[in-house]
């Protein structure tokens, strides 16, 4: 009695072929990445029953800093307190919804605000986005 050959994965499956119409759509998002750098995230961390918002960056001052560029401010109570409402305005119930907030704060850094008030409008902007969306899918 003869084993039976082993099957390389993925044995008699033709190999992919990127298109020419996917490298571009590729060479353009590279493009766009190199372009507008990616917003600064907010993590969001749980000591017991209390939430914890900061940047998700290995340097607490650059990433805060990159965080007030993307706010177009350069005040630590103006972006303190913006942050705080977006992650007001996304939280379902008790829990914040990281995802969510660090979506709107995308807008926003995409909007370039040059001051309080731009950031203010592209904050309602992302917000008032999130709850249409949200009734939108009740």
């Amino acid at each position: 009695m003869t084993k039976p050959k082993k099957r390389e994965p993925g044995a008699g499956k033709a190999k992919y072929a990127v298109t020419e119409q996917e490298e571009a759509a590729l060479g353009d998002y590279i493009a766009r990445l190199k372009a507008a750098p990616v917003a600064p995230r907010i993590k969001v961390t749980k000591d017991g029953k209390v939430s914890k918002v900061g940047t998700d960056h290995p340097n607490a001052l650059v990433g805060n800093s990159l965080l007030m560029e993307a706010l177009g401010t350069a005040d630590y109570s103006f972006g303190s307190g913006l942050i705080s409402q977006l992650v007001n305005a996304g939280s379902r119930g008790d829990e914040v919804d990281e995802d969510g907030v660090n979506f709107m704060l995308s807008v926003i850094k995409a909007i370039k605000p040059r001051d309080h008030l731009e950031a203010m409008l592209a904050a309602q902007m992302a917000a008032i986005h999130m709850a249409t969306m949200t009734f939108a899918r009740q």
